[in-house]
């Protein structure tokens, strides 16, 4: 039953918008604790409790193993919140009362309300979404879709057309101290409830204060409207059902709005198939019993695929967005124009397990079995977590749509650049309401969420992610034509293999760059900061590998190495891109190693740890390929970016080639209009030879037709090698 059901109004958050959501927990990491049974409690909570008064009361989340034992609740005599249809309560309790509720053995999990952070006319043509619609003629036609993002401007030209529902999901969030603690268990109104925005106000509203949601929701089915069709979505067509958190993007938001949508869709007032998640969280370990992953896999039951960014903590291993963990979802990473996967794209872990298949057998396994059996689940040997991205898009520098006045705009313009992978989840979001169109206009029945997940995934194109491994791109960049003649052909995969996943073998010819290096370091100059050394070696472009090592004489005393990038902050040892540390280690020698490093200058630092004054000697290496061909490199200067009359632009582009002016086997400086209008293009004869570099400088470039207007800089070299640059220009 619901206690307090009342529609509440909007609450104004004055928080930043992170890139990720700082929830959540490492289910898998034991919590040495004096709160008992700290198994079912997160690390993010555990921290608070052991950190506050006990007699403050916090607003927490807990999971059942069923909806109907959340009235388990009633014993405390207050208020809390229940789900129509997920086994959730949100309730105000204080650190004996969670102790005591994670002691129920009807409770999976309990975990604290906190606010969550947020993690495109190139993107169709580079997912090939052009070239299916050229061909096919799908556009999402029919297929309903969630968003649950900050919401939704309602006035924009693009969203009138497709715009289902504007919801708005509304309660009180924090204490009148801006706090999810109370020194009482009833301090706070703990209801959120769903309203239509439009039908509350009687005309279409403006409820996306941040702006990511209208850009998200103009990737995946925007129509172009304000720029003549040229910057539509992905599924133009498609129907669309946005759900408001407004810049209050909090998890009992988020789990209210999952609730919702399977409350429409099980009374039948929705067919909702997709919902686009451009959030998430970090720990990067997949929590069976997490409410977000619960709701995810009760819309994975009804028929409905949950789509998850897979987050913005890159380039390091082990950083992915623990939601997208799920075997249950598609969680997306990140790529440039170039096909490159961004740095800020986060990884899965490495090691670790890349088979959905075997994962999703474990994990109906575990959901079928006994409690016992759950706590005693090895996950080790039968893990249910998928650690490697479903496929990659386009997230960097995304132009979709936006109000004229918001700050991510161009000045006077309906579209703006924005990079994350919250850019490229849509971008996967509408691709699949294409293979469903084209599915179900073509065949009896529907495709189902992991008959979803495994076309997108086996029709991925492996080739032009090559380089990567598993846990960075895993299975490719994601190929709208291929998923959708697969889907209008009836060639559903069955499984996703090991084959279907990207994979890296270094070339076999290889050359080495090596150097040596020696020293004595300081007694524990690990703990002092004080009397470490440093040395450096430089990396060129294109590198496969950077290796450093130290050897010293006696085992019983202990040094550790660090490796630091160009940018790294040698005086920080957390910072180190690379490290071999343990107070334990009984050996006299370590090394460090960093696979595809940046160019630029690397530092290797040496400490004491366990120690005396220790002399040590060291070498770095750096592996090439034999026959390396290196990107073309470009330089692109455009000014003004924001024009007004006949104004003109003044243009400066450079471009050149490690390898030489003759591997460069076409250049293109394009000027476009925002509805697809090609104003000026210039190319490799147009440009001028300059100290081994082409350089083309024009002066007021006239532009005309719809603004904004964009400037793209293209190189491609004999090896296939692209650099791609571009800049916007806005209009007054």
């Amino acid at each position: 039953m619901r206690k307090q059901v009342k529609k509440a109004g909007l609450v104004l958050i004055t928080f930043s918008i992170l890139m990720l959501l700082m929830v959540a927990s490492n289910y898998n990491q034991s919590n040495a604790s004096i709160l008992g049974l700290t198994e079912k409690i997160s690390d993010k909570l555990i921290e608070t409790l052991e950190s506050v008064d006990d007699a403050l009361y916090h607003d927490v989340v807990v999971v059942f193993d069923d909806l109907e034992n959340v009235e388990k609740l009633d014993q405390f005599n207050r208020n809390y919140h229940e789900y129509e249809h997920l086994p959730f309560a949100r309730v105000y309790l204080n650190q004996d009362e969670i102790v005591e509720v994670s002691q129920w053995d009807e409770v999976k999990f309990i975990e604290p309300n906190q606010e969550l952070s947020l993690f495109n006319a190139e993107g169709r043509e580079m997912t090939q979404v052009d070239t299916m619609q050229e061909e096919y003629g799908y556009t999402g036609d029919g297929v309903e879709i969630a968003i649950i993002d900050t919401g939704l401007d309602g006035l924009h030209p693009d969203v009138q057309h497709n715009q289902l529902r504007n919801w708005q999901v509304a309660g009180t969030v924090l204490t009148d101290d801006h706090l999810y603690v109370s020194t009482t268990p009833d301090g706070t109104n703990i209801e959120t409830s769903v309203y239509d925005a439009e039908l509350e106000v009687g005309a279409p509203v403006n409820n996306d204060e941040y702006g990511h949601g209208t850009h998200v929701y103009g990737t995946i089915a925007g129509s172009g409207e304000a720029s003549d069709g040229h910057l539509r979505g992905m599924a133009p067509d498609a129907d669309v059902h946005s759900y408001s958190t407004s810049t209050g993007m909090l998890l009992v938001y988020t789990l209210e709005a999952y609730d919702h949508i399977i409350d429409l869709v099980k009374n039948e007032e929705a067919d909702i198939r997709l919902i686009s998640n451009s959030w998430g969280s970090d720990g990067c370990e997949f929590n069976p019993n997490n409410a977000t992953n619960v709701a995810a896999k009760e819309a994975f039951d009804l028929g409905i695929l949950s789509v998850f960014a897979y987050g913005n903590s890159g380039p390091d291993s082990d950083t992915c967005n623990p939601y997208a963990a799920s075997p249950y979802v598609l969680g997306i990473g990140a790529t440039d124009k170039s096909f490159d996967v961004t740095g800020f794209s986060s990884r899965g872990k490495e090691d670790a397990n890349y088979d959905r298949e075997l994962a999703l057998q474990n994990a109906e396994a575990y959901y079928n079995a006994t409690v016992e059996e759950q706590e005693n689940w090895d996950y080790e040997s039968d893990p249910i977590g998928l650690y490697r991205p479903s496929v990659v898009a386009p997230g960097a520098d995304i132009v979709s749509a936006q109000n004229p006045l918001h700050a991510m705009t161009l000045s006077g313009t309906y579209y703006g650049s924005a990079s994350g992978t919250s850019m490229a989840t849509p971008m996967v979001t509408g691709v699949l309401a294409l293979v469903i169109e084209a599915y179900e206009q073509n065949h009896e029945g529907t495709l189902s969420p992991a008959q979803l997940i495994r076309l997108v995934e086996v029709t991925a194109d492996q080739d032009v992610m090559h380089g990567y491994h598993e846990y960075e791109a895993g299975a490719g960049f994601v190929d709208a034509y291929l998923a959708v003649a697969s889907a209008v052909n009836g060639d559903i995969p069955d499984e996703v293999t090991g084959d279907d996943l990207v994979t890296y073998e270094k070339p076999e010819d290889v050359v080495v760059e090596s150097g040596s290096y020696e020293g004595q370091v300081a007694i524990n100059s690990w703990e002092t900061n004080e009397g470490y050394e440093t040395h450096t070696f430089e990396v060129e472009e294109g590198a496969l590998n950077a290796t450093a090592n130290i050897d010293w004489g006696l085992a019983l005393e202990n040094i550790y190495i660090s490796l630091y990038g160009p940018n790294g902050d040698v005086t920080d040892v957390d910072a180190a891109d690379a490290q071999s540390a343990g107070l334990l280690d009984l050996e006299s020698e370590r090394s460090v190693s960093v696979n595809f490093p940046e160019p630029g200058t690397w530092t290797v630092r040496v400490d004491g740890r366990a120690n005396t004054l220790t002399s040590y000697e060291g070498e770095w290496h750096v592996e090439y390929p034999e026959d390396l061909n290196y990107d073309p490199e470009t330089v692109l200067q455009v000014s003004p970016e924001v024009v007004s009359g006949n104004e003109g632009v003044d243009v400066y582009a450079e471009v050149s080639d490690p390898d030489g002016l003759s591997d460069l086997e076409s250049v293109d400086l394009i000027v476009e209009s925002a509805n697809g209008n090609t104003l000026h293009h210039f190319k490799k004869k147009d440009f001028s030879e300059k100290d081994s570099t082409l350089e083309l400088e024009k002066s007021d470039l006239k532009l005309t037709a719809k603004a904004p207007w964009f400037v793209k800089l293209i190189a491609e070299d004999s090896a296939g090698n692209v650099t791609y640059e571009q800049a916007l220009v806005g209009r007054e």
